[in-house]
């Protein structure tokens, strides 16, 4: 067996199974509170997650975008393309991750976070299973996906990541010149 052979086999196993997407689907498990709830800065928690997540958005839509484009000629390889789902794979995860901490901080985070939080919930929910179907597609198409809607899935995550980091972005400037020019007292 060539190593190539086994490059490809070895990325068909990765990308089977789609690694806890699920997770980024389910509804998320709460702790019980600890006696440092009490003093824990759950606003400045909240406003590092969904930085975390804009950061996380905005690498999704920048792979998404480059995968949809390449992958709508046949002359690029399954394999080439597998690398660029895993990681979209790996950012969705983690999105989904932060998604079940602010979540579970929501109650205790201010308004705007609220606000937030409600608004990119659908769009990370939806990104996971747009993120399945083309995972699946990759693994049942490997030498014709470029014929299959496996661009348009590419296209619809980066539909769902392009106003996920634009809106914590704009989010988190309002929040910081509400703050500077005093109408707050906490800062984003």
């Amino acid at each position: 067996m060539r190593l190539s052979d086994c490059f490809s086999y070895l990325l068909a196993a990765v990308l089977v199974v789609p690694a806890g997407l699920m997770a980024s689907q389910q509804p998320c498990q709460t702790s019980a509170p600890t006696a440092l709830s009490k003093t824990w800065n759950f606003p400045k928690e909240a406003t590092g997650l969904l930085k975390d997540v804009r950061t996380q958005a905005y690498a999704v839509e920048t792979d998404a975008e480059g995968l949809a484009s390449l992958s709508r000629f046949n002359d690029v390889s399954w394999e080439r393309n597998s690398g660029h789902i895993e990681r979209i794979r790996d950012e969705v995860n983690a999105m989904g991750k932060d998604r079940c901490r602010l979540q579970e901080i929501r109650r205790v985070a201010l308004p705007w976070q609220q606000r937030e939080i409600d608004r990119i919930t659908p769009r990370l929910k939806d990104m996971a299973t747009q993120t399945q179907d083309a995972i699946r597609l990759l693994n049942t198409h490997e030498h014709t996906f470029w014929a299959t809607k496996f661009p348009d899935d590419m296209a619809a995550i980066r539909t769902n990541a392009t106003p996920i980091y634009r809106s914590i972005v704009r989010e988190i400037q309002y929040a910081k010149l509400q703050h500077e020019l005093g109408l707050t007292s906490k800062s984003a």
